[in-house]
């Protein structure tokens, strides 16, 4: 079993041979010497990948919140334009509803003025100038269409 740890994915090559036999000879001194440069060197080698690599993991982090907080605020955006369109179709449904029912009531209108004007009745005209023929013009008799109902409003 080699202690060394496996340091292949760094790049980096474990420092070679057993500092207890180094102590024996004479060549110690320089040798412990030579090997502690090798583990300090190594070290320093190991620290600045640690070093770059705690730097790009914050830099991540940073990226990622502000992510979030873009992503959180385009939801709640999102949200609220929803909410707003759901609001806007079910006032455009309403009003759509109201029209059309008032469109129902004038139309039964005309249809019971036609029907008193060919019957000959003389009893005052619900709506003005269908009496005289005009069945086209809402606004005859100098009155305004109810509920906005002009031609630019249908």
């Amino acid at each position: 079993d080699d202690p060394t740890p496996d340091m292949s994915h760094l790049g980096l090559e474990a420092v070679e041979g057993d500092v207890s036999q180094l102590a024996n000879g004479p060549d110690a001194v320089p040798a412990l010497k030579r090997k502690v440069k090798e583990l300090y060197d190594l070290n320093q080698q190991m620290r600045y990948e640690l070093d770059r690599t705690e730097d790009m993991r914050k830099a991540q982090v940073a990226i990622n919140k502000e992510l979030h907080i873009e992503l959180t605020s385009l939801q709640q955006l999102k949200d609220t334009e929803a909410k707003d369109l759901v609001l806007k179709v079910k006032d455009l449904e309403g009003l759509a509803a109201r029209r059309l029912a008032r469109v129902g009531t004038l139309e039964a209108q005309v249809k019971q003025q036609l029907y008193s004007v060919k019957m000959g009745h003389k009893g005052k005209a619900l709506l003005p100038g269908l009496a005289e023929g005009d069945e086209d013009d809402a606004t005859a008799g100098g009155g305004t269409p109810p509920l906005g109902l002009g031609p630019h409003n249908l």
